[in-house]
């Protein structure tokens, strides 16, 4: 079958205010795609790796509102500003083949967590071992004080931000030239498959109460609250079905604030230039790239994927696997008129 989309509804309206200096662009959609073509893994029984089939459906609704304008401009100030805000829900409505899980297979990188799809979940989710839990959502512990571990791919995280926003300022102060743009993102879930990694290793601070005596806050399969103690040993930390289930590795609600770019730009006098014959202006600017960055996720940065171009795969943001944060950076440059 053709891929196709179909849009519900969309539009949006605009706003001026400040006497026409500032405007607000709002728009907002909703649209359904059907008959992605998508190859999922077969059984290596069957002789075959992958298979084309058509996907489920998916739908997206989201709000987008832009911001531009300049707030004051006179002969010794011009301030010119632009702000993104996008926020973006999307869910899985029907899955592919009627499959109970579909996943991309290259974003399994570490333990047992992907890029899963669920029904009624995000297309953004994670998928991955869980603790057993009841209707209530508590923890299932077993006879021996240790909890059950659901080896289903059962969902545990959504790595889609909550609402991402950009906001540009640019000042032009005669001959000087200052903007930058701050990027926020607020919401959304990361894998820390490298801290899982560090605590297997017995590198990460969750080890410090190596040895120590716990009781589970959690039922039995009976339903009566568990009192039988257990001791954070080596195979706690070392076991995939123990201390080492996905789920613990699941960072959730990041924000991150970053200062994306700034850029000073100083134009020369012409009385300088003027006497070349050759150019008509000369302007030198300096500009610095991810140059700082607040946030309430553990690792280095919450922007991350654990794959790229490079490594030949797609589709794991939101999977940190010893990924590297990303680079700040300058560059001088002078840019010139003839």
């Amino acid at each position: 079958m053709k891929p196709e989309t179909t849009v519900s509804y969309e539009g949006g309206f605009d706003l001026k205010f400040l006497n026409n200096r500032l405007g607000i662009d709002f728009t907002y959609y909703s649209m359904e795609s059907r008959n992605q073509i998508v190859q999922p893994r077969l059984s290596y029984a069957t002789g075959y790796i992958l298979q084309l089939i058509n996907s489920g459906v998916v739908r997206n609704r989201g709000v987008e509102i832009l911001l531009t304008g300049s707030p004051v401009k006179n002969d010794k100030l011009t301030w010119d500003v632009i702000g993104n805000f996008t926020l973006n829900r999307n869910k899985v409505t029907q899955m592919p083949a009627d499959l109970p899980e579909f996943y991309l297979s290259d974003t399994w990188l570490a333990g047992n967590a992907r890029a899963g799809y669920v029904l009624g979940e995000s297309m953004m989710s994670i998928t991955g071992y869980d603790y057993q839990r009841n209707a209530n959502g508590e923890v299932i512990v077993g006879a021996n004080g240790f909890p059950l571990v659901n080896t289903a791919f059962p969902f545990i995280g959504n790595r889609q931000p909550k609402f991402t926003f950009g906001l540009t300022n640019r000042f032009q102060m005669g001959p000087l030239a200052v903007s930058f743009l701050f990027d926020f993102r607020i919401g959304g879930d990361v894998y820390n498959a490298t801290e899982r990694d560090l605590v297997a290793l017995g590198l990460s601070k969750r080890t410090l109460d190596r040895g120590t005596q716990i009781v589970f806050e959690g039922v039995t399969q009976t339903g009566e609250r568990n009192t039988v103690p257990i001791t954070l040993d080596q195979a706690w930390y070392t076991s995939g079905l123990r201390g080492l289930v996905e789920s613990q590795f699941i960072e959730k609600n990041i924000n991150a604030a970053r200062l994306r770019d700034l850029t000073i730009s100083y134009t020369l006098p012409k009385s300088l230039i003027e006497k070349t014959k050759i150019i008509k202006n000369l302007a030198v600017n300096l500009t610095g790239n991810n140059l700082l960055l607040f946030t309430n996720y553990s690792g280095p940065d919450p922007d991350v994927n654990g794959l790229n171009a490079s490594a030949r795969g797609s589709g794991a943001m939101g999977f940190d696997y010893f990924s590297l944060p990303q680079t700040v950076a300058f560059a001088l440059g002078v840019r010139a008129g003839f």
